[in-house]
């Protein structure tokens, strides 16, 4: 979760796109446009030379979910047939600071009657330990949250935060780390994420949320970003594991799997030499060429892999399977703009998540976990910022 530096020096050629070369296919142009004349021209999502940055537009305050003196850490959206839009979130209990994610991240329930809020806290769906929720509504209409953690501690609770800030707070021992998974063999057999299920009913109406519980344990399948399929109900799994590096080196790299439904049982795809953390994953609609698309964070973290240009980065596949970064440009930047001609200026912007029009499955908006420049680190919440859906680029 640290922001790197820039190392322009150090691209790898390696899976990126080239704003120099001219276009000759859809895929020149990151799947986010279509190649004309040697050009890319970009749908309303996308800009950029190469149709790999966000459209974003001007916030109206930028802030979704910021309730006093509570810190989260992202949130993931979806709308109603009632108009409501509801938001899975990760919030640190006690009113602590993110830097107490690992003791006291909850999973916590929000609503909004406008999609870029303010958004009211709800019910708390899981207890801490549990962090990293995204929210899916699956092809018979039902929700579906992937997590980690399982809501039982992972270390001591503190219990001393009073501001949204992690102060001092009880020491212990903390729950034994489960030995790691084996993951990135292609054709193996692999956990499902950690699941809250709500199988009927809106999340206002009382109906109650099932608990199914990963046979991996509280970690399985780190930052689980998760693609439903609405036509078969099919399922694309993106997780987070470490690269396998001589000496030990400090390393995230990308997995993939697949299952027939978001219950599993998933198969391993193996690796796809794409690296850093907070994957999102998404598909376009048919008429858009049905491609894939990610959002992610950061990079290999190491010099003996690829390095990626800025901090906030976007990749691209035909099937979900092989993924392309788009390594010379970032997918988005450290402020937000206001509609009052204002901006948020941030240190932090991680744990990408989109809100999409149900009529044409384009995104709509872009929610983060966030943390205001100059702010303390471990002081944060929940911001969003429009995307262009309407004009062509």
């Amino acid at each position: 979760m640290t922001r790197p530096a820039l190392r322009l020096a150090a691209l790898v050629a390696l899976a990126f796109t080239s704003a120099a070369a001219g276009c000759t296919t859809a895929a020149d142009c990151s799947f986010g446009g279509a190649c004309v004349d040697g050009a890319c021209a970009c749908r309303p999502t996308w800009t950029g030379v190469n149709c790999s940055q966000l459209a974003l537009l001007p916030a109206a305050t930028g802030v979704a979910f910021h309730p006093p003196n509570t810190s989260s850490w992202g949130g993931s959206v979806v709308a109603s047939a009632s108009g409501v839009y509801w938001m899975a979130l990760a919030e640190m209990l006690g009113h602590c600071g993110l830097s107490s994610w690992e003791s006291n991240s909850g999973i916590r329930l929000a609503s909004a009657a406008a999609a870029q809020g303010p958004y009211a806290p709800g019910p708390l769906l899981l207890p801490a330990f549990a962090h990293n929720p995204t929210l899916h509504r699956t092809r018979n209409g039902s929700l579906v949250i992937a997590h980690i953690g399982e809501g039982v501690p992972y270390k001591p609770f503190i219990d001393t935060c009073t501001n949204g800030t992690t102060g001092g707070g009880p020491t212990g021992a903390s729950a034994a780390a489960p030995p790691p998974l084996r993951l990135g063999v292609k054709g193996a057999p692999l956990p499902a994420p950690n699941f809250l299920f709500l199988e009927s009913g809106e999340p206002g109406d009382g109906s109650p949320w099932i608990a199914i519980n990963s046979s991996g344990g509280a970690w399985a399948e780190n930052n689980p970003a998760l693609y439903l399929a609405s036509d078969d109900g099919s399922a694309l799994l993106v997780y987070k594991t470490g690269c396998a590096c001589p000496g030990g080196c400090f390393c995230r790299e990308f997995g993939v799997a697949t299952a027939p439904s978001w219950q599993g049982p998933y198969t391993d795809g193996g690796l796809i030499n794409v690296f850093g953390e907070d994957a999102y994953i998404w598909r376009d609609a048919p008429s858009d060429g049905a491609a894939f698309h990610m959002l992610f964070q950061g990079g290999s973290y190491a010099p003996q892999y690829p390095q990626y240009v800025g901090h906030w980065h976007t990749a691209f596949s035909a099937d979900g399977l092989t993924w392309t970064v788009a390594a010379d440009s970032e997918a988005f930047n450290a402020t937000i703009s206001l509609v009052d001609g204002g901006a948020l200026s941030l240190e932090r912007r991680e744990r990408h998540q989109l809100l999409f029009d149900p009529a044409t499955g384009a995104p709509t908006a872009l929610f983060n976990g966030v943390n205001l420049a100059g702010a303390r680190n471990d002081s944060t919440f929940t911001a969003v910022q429009p995307i262009a859906t309407a004009a062509p680029r």
